[in-house]
């Protein structure tokens, strides 16, 4: 019995100390509301040039609501004019069965297919998920986001709801906030031209390792 209470205690201690870990390196601010971080100082709005136009693609039940704020938000905040798109079925083949995740790939080669790029413009384009997803090759569990060809991009919102610990989900506002930041990553990077940045006060932020990663971030270039 002595040594079974050994061995409990001594699991019980090991789980504690990895909670408290993520607690520290990854999850204080989501769990807390506190940042230490310096005040962000954003890209003047006037070194901004895009360049073609902006469409996001609801796919399978992806909220249309959600876009339409997206495209909203964007207008006001950079005056943009984005296209909204018709909603489009994903076939069973962009799910891998062995994960019940999408493949990333073949997301985008779907989107490229219906969504070719037009002779005279560059076209971004942006499709939408709510199921999880992953990028082939990559040693990562998940992905909420995926980029290629220079144009197009998709969004996973499937761990956007991750609250502290993982054990609770974050309310409604704060994962809308961190899709706007993703969304906003990938026009940043595709639309703008802007590079990836090593601040993780920006909205650039390069090494995303999560959900809560979003929540440092600012709204900003």
């Amino acid at each position: 019995m002595r040594f079974l209470r050994s061995v409990l205690a001594s699991i019980f201690f090991k789980i504690a100390l990895s909670l408290s870990v993520i607690f520290v390196l990854y999850d204080f601010t989501v769990c807390t509301g506190i940042t230490f971080d310096r005040p962000y100082a954003p890209l003047d709005s006037r070194e901004l040039h895009g360049e073609g136009r902006i469409r996001l693609i609801p796919l399978d039940k992806f909220p249309i609501s959600t876009l339409q704020a997206l495209a909203n938000y964007y207008k006001q905040k950079y005056d943009l004019a984005i296209d909204l798109a018709l909603p489009m079925l994903l076939p069973s083949t962009a799910i891998d069965p062995s994960r019940g995740q999408l493949i990333s790939d073949v997301v985008i080669e779907i989107l490229q297919a219906n969504h070719p790029q037009p002779p005279t413009e560059r076209l971004i384009v942006i499709g939408f998920v709510e199921t999880d997803m992953y990028i082939p090759g990559v040693n990562w569990r998940y992905a909420i986001s995926y980029r290629k060809a220079d144009r197009y991009a998709v969004v996973s919102t499937a761990r956007l709801d991750r609250g502290c610990l993982g054990l609770v989900s974050v309310s409604h506002e704060r994962m809308m906030s961190r899709l706007r930041k993703m969304v906003t990553k990938n026009i940043g990077i595709l639309y703008f031209r802007l590079p990836p940045s090593d601040d993780p006060r920006s909205v650039l932020y390069s090494k995303i390792g999560g959900s809560q990663e979003f929540d440092r971030m600012s709204e900003d270039f």
